[in-house]
């Protein structure tokens, strides 16, 4: 009895894989990142009207990510006119405008 096995060519297979891979992980990071930023811009929104003097440090802490996360959001929600800081850097506070 003599049994030959044909191997399929590797590369092939490989970049084929890779591709579908790379397009479904795109679709789920797309997805993911817009469910996450917008429970994020909203619980934002929702710490400054419980506290309109919320400091960025505290918002970072309260939510778990990092200043430059809360820096990025904010400047975007102040682009949208969503917010505006009234005062200054040190005592100033945050005004929403929903």
């Amino acid at each position: 009895v003599t049994a030959i096995f044909y191997r399929r060519d590797f590369k092939e297979d490989l970049s084929s894989k890779l591709s579908d891979n790379d397009n479904l992980s795109n679709k789920l990071s797309d997805k993911l990142h817009d469910k996450l930023h917008d429970k994020l811009h909203d619980k934002i929104l929702e710490l400054m009207q419980e506290n309109e003097r919320v400091t960025i440090p505290e918002l970072s802490n309260m939510l778990g990510v990092s200043v430059r996360t809360i820096n990025s959001y904010l400047k975007k929600m102040q682009e949208m006119n969503l917010i505006i800081r009234v005062g200054a850097r040190k005592n100033g506070y945050w005004k929403v405008n929903i």
